[in-house]
């Protein structure tokens, strides 16, 4: 007897059916229904609870207009922080500040909303090839940064260092920066883990606006 194939929908049906429960969370039934903070959860990661099937039979629909930001982009600049560093567009650059040795600028692709990076106008892979009054701006921008950010985002902590050679994560190898990672009390959480994303709760252009604004109000006389 020759066994006939079977369909891709034939296939899905017969997958064995995703069962998660809400223990799984750690999150206890509130009475006879589900509590709302339980149904976010299970919701934002795209699970389904015991009685539905796996795959889904349509398509949902994830809003982020946001995002047009990065697909109107041209192809990455491989040397973007020398051409930031030269540029005279400092908007369309996300140049922040400038100094006379160093200058700041937001993370284009940031960990967390409100990534800074502080960045040495000479192109140098090594701290030892900074002069001192390069180190001095570098570190005088990593202050004002933090100032800023806790206006603007009202940061709770921060995380502040430099990748130095690829090994060791750096993005652009032979032009070192200071990274400015702002965090919050409970911004670890599930996300990463078990939906494999980060969320970033601001788009690039308008945080940018706003870190325009609060410095504009930090160098007003009062």
């Amino acid at each position: 007897m020759i066994a006939r194939a079977r369909s891709p929908a034939r296939e899905a049906r017969a997958l064995p059916r995703a069962v998660i429960s809400p223990n799984s969370f750690g999150l206890q039934r509130n009475g006879n229904a589900r509590s709302t903070l339980e149904r976010r959860i299970l919701g934002s990661v795209g699970l389904r609870m015991a009685n539905d099937e796996f795959p889904k039979n349509a398509v949902e629909t994830l809003w982020a207009p946001w995002r047009v930001e990065y697909f109107e982009k041209e192809p990455r600049d491989r040397d973007f922080l020398a051409t930031a560093g030269r540029a005279s567009d400092d908007a369309e650059h996300l140049v922040v500040t400038r100094r006379k040795n160093a200058f700041l600028m937001m993370n284009r692709y940031p960990y967390t909303v409100g990534h800074l990076m502080v960045v040495p106008y000479r192109k140098v892979a090594e701290l030892s090839a900074l002069g001192e009054n390069e180190v001095v701006e570098l570190w005088n921008l990593v202050v004002h940064a933090q100032a800023l950010l806790r206006a603007a985002v009202k940061a709770q902590g921060f995380n502040i260092g430099l990748n130095l050679g690829e090994c060791a994560g750096a993005g652009v190898p032979d032009h070192l920066h200071i990274h400015i990672v702002p965090r919050w009390t409970g911004d670890t959480n599930f996300m990463p883990i078990i939906g494999g994303s980060r969320v970033l709760s601001d788009g690039l252009r308008a945080l940018y606006n706003k870190l325009m604004e609060e410095q504009a109000k930090m160098a007003s006389p009062r």
